[in-house]
């Protein structure tokens, strides 16, 4: 090999450690910084799923609530209705 062939051939050698160097940083870092993203994400994420299941069991308890009030509401309007008619029998 002439000497001319052999520093072409060395630059080329070189370039490609140094390349081959840098994407294994650059792999490296990247692989780091998206586990730790990932983390972080699925941390936020069991957080809102924490915050949902409290507001469905708050919407479920309200719910609760709502349905107790109308059945006393109806309770009381038949009551009202009953006396009512009880009043008008005898009324009559």
């Amino acid at each position: 090999m002439t000497e001319k062939k052999r520093k072409k051939h060395l630059k080329l050698l070189n370039f490609s450690v140094m390349l081959l160097l840098a994407s294994a940083v650059l792999y490296l870092c990247s692989a780091i910084f998206l586990g730790a993203y990932a983390e972080t994400l699925a941390e936020e994420t069991r957080s809102i799923e924490n915050k949902i299941s409290v507001l469905e069991a708050k919407n479920a308890g309200i719910r609760t609530e709502i349905n107790l009030i109308l059945s006393s509401e109806d309770s009381m309007a038949k009551t009202l209705a009953d006396t009512v008619n009880t009043l008008s029998e005898h009324g009559n």
